[in-house]
């Protein structure tokens, strides 16, 4: 019985030790030349910094098919956290009008953020195609960046997004 107890208080123990897994384990970040991709709950990131001081991330929405843009610049000091600004992104050739929310504090430099809808990530393939995204307010460029979603750093993209769909699917069962 002494034998049974403690098989027991250490099974008890290696399963109090062992993170379970969920929605909310980070999908492992690795670094693919300027992009840096990762995963955390229900959401993956690639994102890269741009000479002129401007990050750019990609992320997924909760409705498949949609992006979202994250630009934030450190000179952007004219954005206030919580405005809505009307917006043109440009994905290769394409020009998009959307609305921006402004974002960054004290710890994040002011930036904006888009939710561009969409269906079979067809502006990520716009994005991977035209190579470019610019992002201008009132007709004012704001930042232009050179953008190679290609290769190894896109493909560990794809694989957190699939990651996560099975994460969002078992949390849904």
């Amino acid at each position: 019985m002494i034998g049974f107890l403690k098989l027991a208080s250490a099974a008890a123990l290696m399963c109090a030790l062992v993170p379970a897994a969920s929605a909310q384990e980070s999908f492992p970040e690795k670094e693919f030349g300027r992009w840096r991709v990762y995963g955390w709950g229900k959401s993956c990131w690639i994102s890269t910094e741009a000479a002129d001081g401007t990050s750019f991330r990609i992320s997924d929405s909760d409705n498949p098919g949609d992006v979202y843009l994250s630009f934030a610049n450190p000179a952007w000091d004219w954005i206030e956290g919580g405005s809505t600004l009307n917006m043109t992104v440009r994905l290769g050739t394409t020009d998009i009008e959307a609305t921006g929310f402004g974002n960054g504090g004290a710890t994040m430099p002011p930036g904006v953020g888009l939710f561009l809808d969409s269906t079979e990530r067809s502006h990520l393939a716009m994005l991977r195609a035209g190579g470019s995204v610019a992002l201008s307010h009132e007709g004012k460029l704001l930042t232009r960046l050179d953008v190679d979603l290609s290769g190894e750093g896109y493909d560990y993209y794809d694989r957190c997004l699939k990651q996560v769909d099975v994460y969002a699917k078992s949390e849904d069962d």
